[in-house]
């Protein structure tokens, strides 16, 4: 398919190989933080689910390869350095906006067919805001958990965005599209309370 066979396919609303996933759930999901500072790439084999958090300028000297539970999530929303009592980085925290139980469904929920055809029901797929802790302590496994309550934002979450200043920082406040169920699309403006 050539570049203009997909630009026309994406003004009409339909999937192309380009915009395409394959889903492997019997695969592992990895992070790996890389220092962006050195600009030193991990010297490990490629595993799926590579995050590349280039926004992000990270102090630490080490690079960190976890395994994390699988996961489905299209926007990040911020990662930052958690540090312990003496000031010494003990782990990254990153933020996204999950697709509980890794349900690959919103992208098929996301074509104009499904978009125009809502019907009532509750058809969007349950969200929240998914926080990964990744241990700088050479631990294999990180976890993945709620940052707040999903029932706060209607299970609805996505296109998370934050005050620019704290990228890379702790930070508070999130905003994002949520949802006012049912529905069949993110349908609120959503300002989330992470403290």
């Amino acid at each position: 398919m050539s570049r203009l066979d997909s630009f026309a396919a994406l003004f009409r609303a339909e999937l192309t190989p380009l915009y395409q996933f394959q889903w492997h759930p019997d695969s592992k999901a990895f992070i790996h933080v890389v220092c962006k500072a050195s600009g030193k790439l991990a010297s490990l084999p490629w595993k799926r689910g590579f995050i590349s958090l280039s926004f992000i300028e990270f102090k630490l000297i080490n690079v960190a390869s976890v395994e994390v539970p699988l996961y489905m999530t299209v926007h990040f929303i911020n990662a930052y350095e958690e540090t312990d009592e003496h000031g010494r980085i003990k782990a990254v925290i990153v933020d996204c906006c999950e697709h509980i139980n890794a349900d690959t469904t919103i992208l098929e929920m996301m074509n104009l067919q499904h978009l125009r055809s809502f019907n009532g029901e509750v058809v969007l797929p349950d969200a929240r805001v998914g926080r990964f802790i990744v241990p700088l302590d050479g631990s294999p496994y990180g976890k993945l958990e709620a940052a707040l309550d999903p029932d706060e934002h209607g299970k609805g979450m996505d296109m998370c965005s934050i005050n620019p200043a704290y990228l890379g920082k702790k930070y508070r406040y999130a905003y994002a599209c949520g949802a006012q169920r049912p529905c069949n699309f993110p349908n609120t403006l959503t300002k989330i309370d992470l403290f």
